[in-house]
């Protein structure tokens, strides 16, 4: 449990630093970002643009990672207990309240929401409007 959590924490600093020696690569002016159809580009001739994509790709490998790695524990069946007075009738299962998932895929600037119930779907909308206004947002600040 804790190498994981240690590689969740890894992986998000490690993408956190890579997105800011990318962001000082292109402050710096060795770095240039472009808009390709949707799909953001980055190009960098220096040392901190290279540190940067292998640290944003290393963060989003460790992330995984700790993710992949996560058990599900088995469902077990109860042992049947030995009946020694006449058989019951055994009594319905409880049925577990189903997970309530949802999320938010973004395609370039186009967010694809999905969700299980309405009230995670709304949520995930409401995500998926916050980040396609950053990503406009951001690639309107690069491109001035």
């Amino acid at each position: 449990m804790r190498t994981r959590s240690a590689l969740r924490w890894l992986g998000v600093a490690g993408i956190v630093g890579g997105a800011a020696l990318i962001a000082a690569s292109l402050a710096t002016g060795e770095g240039h970002a472009y808009l390709v159809l949707i799909f953001p580009v980055f190009t960098s001739t220096g040392v901190l643009g290279l540190l940067g994509i292998v640290l944003l790709f290393a963060g989003i490998a460790g992330t995984m990672l700790s993710f992949a790695t996560t058990r599900i524990p088995a469902m077990e069946e109860p042992a049947a207990a030995p009946s020694q007075a006449a058989p019951q009738a055994p009594a319905p299962p409880v049925a577990a309240p189903a997970p309530r998932l949802g999320g938010v895929v973004m395609l370039g600037p186009i967010p694809i929401v999905y969700g299980s119930d309405a009230g995670i779907t709304k949520w995930m909308i409401a995500l998926g409007v916050v980040l396609l206004a950053l990503t406009v947002a951001v690639w309107l600040i690069l491109l001035h």
